[in-house]
């Protein structure tokens, strides 16, 4: 009687012993996977940022480049257009000496 019942409380117990350890090291678990997910959540944030603004001197760079390679061009086309128009009428005279007609 007695006795059959103290086997199984001793059992019991260590059954319960262990579901409660087991509980206990399941929430640990749960608790490291979540600090380690916020802490490559912070890592993959920080990372976009630094290449984001790499981007960003990336674009600005190769903008300038492009200024500084497209000015030229366009000045030099702005002189033959402004030169295509002084010619337009012009061409009145006599050989190379051209008369400006528009004067």
């Amino acid at each position: 009687g007695q006795n059959e019942m103290y086997r199984m409380l001793l059992a019991s117990v260590s059954y319960l012993s262990s579901i409660v350890n087991k509980q206990a090291a399941l929430t640990e678990r749960i608790a490291e996977n979540a600090a380690q997910i916020a802490a490559l959540d912070d890592a993959y944030e920080n990372r976009v940022k630094v290449l984001r603004e790499d981007c960003e001197r990336q674009v600005a760079a190769l903008g300038l480049e492009t200024l500084r390679k497209t000015a030229p061009l366009d000045d030099e086309n702005l002189e033959m257009k402004r030169q295509l128009k002084l010619m337009t009428g012009q061409q009145v005279g006599r050989g190379d000496a051209m008369i400006n007609t528009n004067s």
